[in-house]
């Protein structure tokens, strides 16, 4: 990428210096606000967020029993740009801002952003996006919860660079981004690969040893097969035994079994799931314990 010819301050603190010939407007110049509720009824499916993009909520069950709740959501059009402004002083991990895919509809509490005619909304919403990584948005909003409208955003300054640079900066992420993808999947699929390879070493070693040469036998399990002649076969209840001692009383330190990190320490500052009233029943954890 080369430098531009000459640069001047853009005069928003978070962006810097600009190329000289980019303007500066306002959010309410490229985009009007979009209130449009599903009254009646045009829209049954509804979109939510998914890390940064709008894809369909797929309720379950009989969809007209949500009828009254839908003809309450906005209808959101095709490029619309939708930004989640609510509780802005907690970091979600779902992203606040996504251009949306098709015609449909989404809750209203959402600020929803249809653009005004010869504004590339691909563009402005990896402007938006680049606000929401920086966290520009949770210097806005009001109230105990920090909740950004539009009657606010519609103030804040944008740059504005010429159509056709706003279009190949589009193309430039759009090629990038694809370039990653492909990077990731290959690297996802060469971890894939060692994980496998991993687990086939794991289950080579224990059920037929270290030695290679060792004479084999049938061990009569199906799922194991030949075993080393001198190994033993025994049953669970021979090996093992049931723990089942209750916490009572006794302080505890709560575990839980994650997928991919095995026994962890359960974080509860984040009040995150469900949790009884007390712990009493649950049963106690030594080391070592399966």
């Amino acid at each position: 990428m080369k430098p531009y010819s000459s640069y001047k301050d853009s005069g928003i603190a978070w962006i810097g210096q600009i190329p000289s010939h980019w303007d500066v407007s306002r959010v309410a110049s490229l985009y009007t606000e979009n209130t449009s509720k599903n009254t009646d009824n045009e829209f049954a499916f509804a979109m939510r967020f998914n890390y940064g993009t709008l894809v369909d909520k797929n309720e379950t069950g009989d969809v007209s029993d949500l009828k009254d709740t839908y003809s309450a959501y906005t209808k959101v059009k095709k490029n619309d740009v939708v930004i989640n402004g609510l509780n802005l002083n907690y970091d979600f991990n779902s992203l606040r801002v996504a251009i949306s895919p098709k015609d449909g509809i989404i809750t209203s509490a959402y600020i929803i952003m249809t653009p005004r005619p010869g504004t590339n909304s691909t563009y402005y919403n990896y402007l938006f996006k680049s606000m929401d990584s920086r966290k520009i948005f949770h210097g806005m909003g009001t109230g105990i919860r920090l909740t950004l409208s539009f009657a606010e955003l519609k103030k804040q300054a944008l740059i504005i660079p010429p159509v056709d640079e706003q279009e190949a900066i589009v193309r430039f992420i759009t090629e990038k981004s694809e370039k990653i993808d492909r990077y990731i999947a290959e690297q996802e699929r060469l971890l894939a690969t060692l994980d496998e390879l991993r687990q086939a070493e794991i289950a080579r070693a224990v059920t037929r040893g270290l030695n290679p040469d060792a004479p084999l036998r049938d061990s009569g399990i199906d799922w194991i097969g030949s075993i080393p002649a001198h190994w033993e076969k025994r049953r669970y209840k021979d090996i093992l035994s049931s723990e089942d001692e209750k916490v009572g009383d006794n302080p505890i330190t709560l575990l839980s079994l994650s997928k991919n990190g095995g026994i962890i320490i359960r974080d509860l500052s984040e009040n995150k799931g469900k949790f009884p009233k007390d712990f009493a029943t649950y049963k106690i954890v030594r080391p070592g314990n399966l």
